[in-house]
C-alpha cells in the first residue's frame, strides 16, 4: 500500500527494509505472487508498480473513476425488485446444489460457472476418475484440514 502513491520507483532493498526480518519470506513470497501477476515491473533491483495497475487499484480503494470502479451511484430508476432473504436463500440454494450435481456427474439443467468448475478442479475435488467414493474420501481430506 505504501508504494501504491509514491511518485517515484523504490529500489527493492528500501521495501524490504520496511519489512521485520522474521516476515522476509514472506516478503518475498508476496513480490513472487505480484510478479506472476505482473503487477510490478523490476529493473535492475528497482521497484515500479505498473501504471494501468496503479491507476485502477487506487480508483477502487477510493470509489473514484468510471463504473467499472466502484464509483458510479445507482439511480432510483435502476432499482428493481428489493432483494429479499428468501430470494438469496433460494438462489444460493439452486447454486450450490448445481455444484453438488455437477460434482457427483447428476445430470442437471443448471452447470456451475466456469470458474467455479475451474476453481473444483484446482482445488483437486474433481478428477478423471470420479466416483462417489473419491468424493467422499475428498470432503472428508477437507474436513479435516478444516478442523485443524
Amino acid at each position: 500500500m505504501r508504494v501504491l502513491y509514491l511518485p517515484n520507483p523504490l529500489p527493492l532493498s528500501t521495501i524490504a527494509s520496511w519489512c521485520q526480518p522474521n516476515h522476509l519470506r514472506q516478503h518475498n513470497v508476496a513480490l513472487t505472487k505480484m510478479a506472476g501477476l505482473h503487477l510490478y515491473s523490476d529493473t535492475n533491483g528497482v521497484f515500479r508498480l505498473l501504471d494501468v495497475f496503479a491507476v485502477h487499484f487506487t480508483q477502487a480503494l477510493t470509489g473514484t473513476g468510471d463504473k467499472y470502479s466502484f464509483g458510479q451511484v445507482s439511480s432510483s430508476e435502476d432499482k428493481k425488485e428489493a432483494v429479499t432473504i428468501e430470494f438469496l436463500d433460494t438462489v444460493s440454494q439452486k447454486r450450490w446444489e448445481s455444484i453438488l450435481h455437477y460434482m457427483v456427474k447428476i445430470n442437471s439443467e443448471q452447470v456451475p460457472a466456469e470458474g467455479t468448475i475451474d476453481l473444483l478442479k484446482k482445488a483437486d475435488l474433481l478428477s478423471k476418475y470420479d466416483t462417489k467414493m473419491q468424493l467422499i474420501k475428498k470432503t472428508n481430506k477437507i474436513k479435516k484440514i478444516q478442523s485443524t
